[in-house]
């Protein structure tokens, strides 16, 4: 049974201001673009930098903005989709270059404050600890896949229809400070029936682990032999314990967002049969143009090589960090 219920966003709501200050900027956001798909039927590029800049600002040269007026003629289309056909909508946004599931869902929250929920890996974690969603599932296929998206949709307009005087702001705020100030510092202790806001239950074992390694993935860099220039070819595998905080399918290439020093990249994550995460040789740095980037020189801007044992974090943004 789902524990998002009156008394937990009752107590939860008022405390993002503890963990946040973007109320004001929210508003003001909300208040410019509905001007602005009134007036213009579509949003200009300084409101769309300033959504990426309030959603994900690590993550903005993702966009083409040489080319922003494939983005506004999407935006101006999402309008012209009949209302019961919110996936298609978020589809349309979702394969615009630099955007993705969180940030389609973030600009559609903007454009359909009332219909469409942000997502992101902390309001995904809050509603697997509180047995709203399948917390056997990794949190990243309610977060960075439609159909999972779709599910997180569901959950959230269940929750709504149960308690239709909370807005999907207030509901969004209350999941966000349960995951930072509960689940952060006390994700190995047991929920207590106060800080659930009334709700006694325990989160699962695979989550209890899954928040531990969250804080950080361990690994190193090996080679698999060198390029004719002698360097290494260098790959990073993930120790098996931490292995669970990646995307990975034996046999096929799984891709996530990396910064390494100053700059995001590609990075393809593997699994052999036996079971072994790794992270390949080649890079793409992210920007207006894909560039192809060797790990080894990526990895020698930072100081890393072969033998070294690395450690990856997940950011606010979502978005993994290497650390050597």
């Amino acid at each position: 049974m789902c524990h998002v219920n009156d008394d937990f966003i009752r107590h939860w709501e008022p405390r993002y201001d503890e963990i946040a200050h973007d109320e004001i900027d929210y508003q003001n956001l909300i208040q410019r673009v509905i001007e602005e798909v009134l007036g213009i039927n579509t949003i200009s590029s300084d409101t769309f930098r300033r959504i990426y800049n309030w959603k994900a600002p690590r993550a903005r040269h993702y966009v083409r903005w040489d080319s922003f007026h494939v983005y506004e003629n999407a935006f101006r289309n999402v309008l012209q989709i009949p209302d019961e056909q919110n996936e298609l909508k978020i589809m349309v946004l979702d394969n615009l270059p630099g955007i993705g599931i969180p940030l389609a869902s973030t600009i559609l929250h903007f454009m359909y404050p009332n219909v469409f929920p942000i997502v992101d890996f902390r309001t995904v974690e809050a509603l697997q600890d509180l047995d709203c969603l399948d917390n056997e599932r990794p949190f990243y296929y309610f977060r960075d896949r439609l159909d999972g998206y779709m599910i997180f949709c569901g959950v959230i307009s269940d929750i709504v229809q149960q308690y239709p005087h909370w807005k999907l702001r207030q509901i969004d705020r209350a999941l966000s400070a349960y995951h930072k100030i509960h689940l952060g510092p006390m994700h190995l202790r047991w929920s207590s029936a106060e800080e659930r806001g009334g709700k006694p239950a325990k989160p699962s074992q695979r989550n209890v682990l899954s928040r531990e390694v969250e804080v950080l993935i361990k690994g190193g860099v090996t080679s698999q032999g060198v390029y004719a220039d002698g360097k290494d070819i260098c790959e990073m595998y993930v120790d098996m314990a931490s292995s669970d905080r990646l995307p990975h399918e034996y046999g096929k290439k799984k891709p996530i967002d990396m910064i390494v020093g100053d700059f995001i990249y590609e990075a393809g994550v593997h699994e052999t049969v036996k079971g072994v995460v790794w992270i390949s040789s080649v890079l793409y740095k992210k920007g207006p143009r894909r560039e192809k980037a060797r790990l080894v020189d990526v990895l020698a801007g930072i100081n890393v090589k072969k033998g070294d044992k690395i450690r990856i974090k997940l950011n606010e943004d979502g978005i993994f960090l290497l650390e050597p």
